[in-house]
């Protein structure tokens, strides 16, 4: 069995380079293509020049950015096209792989369930946080509608009190520059978070493998019976969320199986995609949000498509 891993960088390179050394230290053989979203900083060209002695990295760039699915669907091509490997193992740039059997793990499940797509447990350590899987089932149009209802009023409340909102991430600027404040805060958001991780775990029922779940994004492997019906990993193409509950949905519609086990675990360092240093935080959250509703009609137009 060969493996392939796609990895999806956008800026932060200390977590590239944090990625790409642990599957260096961790596995003798190893494909890597890695992902430059249009970073335009530099640090696709220093990327480039760090791994260019390794015939089994390649480093892809793009010029515009088109989001989490596209850059990966152009990734996973590539690997396609020079390794055909038999799994993709496609995964943030904030992700580390720590286990040394990971390979052996993922042919003896896929052995056992012949999977289209497994997920790991995706362990974030700064919240103690197993954030795979998210979701139980697939997402149904009332939900999303529901979802979409949330983000808009979230939107235009940042819209309607926009001074507020830039005062406050200012304030919270300040407050991660000063040591024993940013601990302070840290400690109570880690509380005030373990209460709803608590219900939240004990619901999702990580700690033993099941299957047709929503997978976490962060890291999702898949199998050549995937492509057996599917030509991209994600498509409908969103900019960024809502990629997983559309590749459930396929999954589930073409009786491709989708599998969570957490024998398998990969780390979560950071979160590292979700605000860069120097952005404009206000700007950046109004984005987030409108990505999040965007993306969800996406996915009930993709839902509506089956009844037609």
């Amino acid at each position: 069995m060969t493996f392939c891993f796609i990895v999806l960088h956008y800026k932060n390179i200390n977590e590239t380079i944090k990625c790409i050394s642990s599957i260096q230290v961790n596995f003798t053989e190893y494909r890597v293509v890695i992902i430059d979203n249009a970073s335009n900083d530099g640090t696709a060209d220093k990327l480039k020049e760090l791994y260019c002695k390794f015939k089994q990295i390649n480093v892809l760039t793009l010029n515009i950015g088109r989001g989490f699915s596209h850059a990966n669907n152009l990734g996973i091509r590539y690997a396609k096209q020079q390794y055909n490997p038999d799994f993709f193992i496609v995964c943030n740039n904030d992700i580390q792989f720590l286990d040394t059997d990971l390979y052996e793990k993922i042919t003896d499940i896929f052995l056992e369930t012949n999977f289209a797509v497994l997920g790991p447990d995706v362990y974030y350590e700064k919240m103690e946080e197993h954030q795979s899987p998210f979701r139980i089932s697939c997402l149904g149009i009332e939900e999303t509608y529901n979802e979409i209802d949330y983000y808009q009023k979230r939107l235009n409340c940042r819209l309607k009190y926009k001074t507020f909102f830039e005062w406050a991430y200012q304030v919270d600027i300040f407050i991660n520059r000063l040591k024993c404040l940013k601990n302070l805060k840290d400690t109570l958001l880690f509380q005030l978070k373990r209460r709803s991780l608590a219900k939240q775990h004990r619901e999702m029922h990580c700690s033993i493998r099941q299957y047709d779940v929503c997978l976490y994004g962060a890291c999702l492997i898949v199998s050549r019976e995937f492509f057996s019906v599917f030509k991209d990993v994600f498509s409908p193409e969103t900019i960024f969320y809502a990629e997983e509950d559309i590749l459930l949905a396929k999954c589930v519609k073409n009786n491709l199986k989708v599998v969570y086990d957490p024998s398998i675990q990969v780390v979560h360092t950071n979160k590292a995609s979700t605000f860069i240093d120097g952005e404009n935080r206000y700007q950046k959250t109004l984005w987030r949000l409108q990505q999040l509703i965007e993306s969800r009609k996406i996915y009930i137009d993709f839902l509506r498509s089956f009844d037609e």
